[in-house]
């Protein structure tokens, strides 16, 4: 399938010839995913996200709006909002309604939103988790210092029901402490039914 963009006249001034109109486009060729192809999971309908707190007008839902590298004054992304009364780390996680196949994980950073590096997390643990069996498939401990994108990669594809990010060291900035998540991917294999937004 082929989709046509457009612009209308794209000069800034008119042409010698006022019958002649003068276009800019480009063609996107658009494919039908297939059963096995990877999809992003938090993408697809029946996500649900949450986190402990955030910054008005950072909701958790903007890390999962499909913008990767959105203006630096304007982000897409998810801020936590710091309470000296709670000495909980800030947390970010999504839920599906049910098991999804998961085979790896990419979490975008501030800086790749054009932000410095210090606004990037010190250290932040992801756990996976089979809710329906209360169960830690698998843990580790990010210390994000290679670069704006961290991604994890699963031994073999597991079926995960909750993805959570809890923000040991919210910033590399000491005195800094929102936590800054610009996006969240979950790719794993289509199932062939589950129906996207």
């Amino acid at each position: 399938m082929a989709a046509l963009v457009g612009l209308d006249d794209w000069r800034l001034t008119a042409p010698i010839d006022p019958r002649r109109v003068e276009r800019i486009g480009l063609t996107l060729n658009l494919s039908h995913i297939e059963a096995g192809d990877s999809v992003d999971w938090v993408r697809m309908v029946g996500c649900r996200v949450a986190a402990s707190f955030w910054e008005p007008g950072f909701p958790p839902a903007l890390a999962l709006s499909g913008r990767l590298w959105p203006h630096p004054l304007g982000p897409s992304a998810w801020i936590s909002r710091f309470d000296a009364d709670d000495r909980d780390p800030s947390w970010f996680e999504v839920t599906f309604n049910r098991p999804r196949p998961v085979e790896r994980i990419e979490l975008v950073w501030a800086s790749a939103a054009g932000w410095s590096e210090q606004f990037d997390p010190g250290r932040v643990r992801l756990e996976l988790l089979r809710d329906t069996i209360p169960k830690l498939l698998a843990s580790e401990e990010i210390t994000p210092a290679t670069g704006p994108v961290h991604e994890w990669t699963a031994r073999e594809t597991a079926e995960v029901a909750r993805v959570r990010l809890t923000f040991i060291e919210p910033s590399r900035m000491a005195l800094d402490q929102r936590a800054r998540l610009m996006a969240l991917r979950v790719w794993g294999p289509w199932d062939g039914e589950s129906p996207a937004p």
